[in-house]
């Protein structure tokens, strides 16, 4: 039941940060064109006891929504891909645990940290971070 309404929350959140971030910004080289780039994600405990968490990854490009959903993790987790993006694709990192605790949510482009947040709770983790290419 937890994970239908995260799962809803976390679509919600990205439409949200989508539609919010589609104003007549200026943007830079991305927008007429894409470019490869890596991008990474990583999880860590900063303190309490979280044996497991549920971690899900989501790219989204062209209106298209890709999850990649890592049950039962232990941390700390990390993974790593290449992937061309244009100006406004969005990809987000949602953590979620019954645990409770500390943990930093960071997302990385070619090495870079653009995004990071610490999350404490005391009763149970559930948490997102999003990261919009300009």
């Amino acid at each position: 039941m937890y994970l239908k309404m995260f799962y809803k929350t976390f679509i919600v959140f990205c439409v949200f940060v989508s539609i919010s971030c589609s104003s007549n910004e200026e943007l830079n080289d991305l927008t007429t064109s894409s470019k490869e780039v890596n991008i990474s994600y990583g999880v860590t405990l900063i303190s309490g006891i979280v044996s497991s968490s549920n971690i899900v990854c989501l790219n989204k490009d062209d209106g298209k929504s890709n999850f990649i959903e890592f049950k039962n993790k232990s941390l700390p987790f990390s993974m790593s891909y290449k992937r061309n993006v244009s100006a406004k694709d969005v990809v987000s990192l949602s953590v979620e645990s019954e645990s409770q605790g500390s943990i930093k949510l960071q997302i990385f482009v070619d090495g870079k940290e653009v995004k990071s947040k610490i999350y404490t709770s005391e009763q149970k983790i559930n948490e997102t971070i999003n990261y919009v290419f300009e």
